[in-house]
């Protein structure tokens, strides 16, 4: 995972959570269905920036001697863009999107059963929300 996309996946759930479960208790589903959300918008905003760079990625395999001189992002986007226009830009937005959104649903609800449980165990006080941007 990048930058961009762990941005967007936890500004995205924090957002979804507060949505559909206010009071933040422990509630398996809203976690799954929060970082599904956030999995899947994450993946869908960030699929430009991951077709540019498999562009450059595989370069060195091709024998486009357009994308073998292909030097940085800036003629990645280039390249992708006289090609293919926007669609060039969406290539690989269904396997991704559908690969992302059941792993980050899985995740994050691990994430919240285990802060959970070392808080019952500890018997700590639920954690102070998330501050709103």
């Amino acid at each position: 995972m990048t930058i961009p996309f762990t941005a967007v996946q936890f500004s995205v759930y924090d957002h979804t959570l507060n949505f559909i479960n206010p009071t933040r208790k422990y509630d398996p589903l809203s976690h799954v269905t929060a970082g599904g959300i956030a999995g899947a918008v994450a993946a869908a905003v960030t699929t430009p920036l991951d077709v540019a760079k498999t562009l450059l990625q595989t370069r060195g395999t091709t024998e486009d001697r357009e994308i073998r001189r292909a030097n940085g992002i800036r003629d990645a986007v280039r390249i992708i863009w006289k090609r293919d226009g926007w669609r060039g830009f969406g290539r690989g937005l269904t396997p991704r999107v559908l690969t992302f959104m059941p792993s980050n649903a899985i995740c994050w609800m691990s994430y919240e059963f285990f802060k959970m449980a070392i808080q019952v165990q500890g018997g700590s006080q639920a954690p102070p929300r998330t501050t709103h941007i």
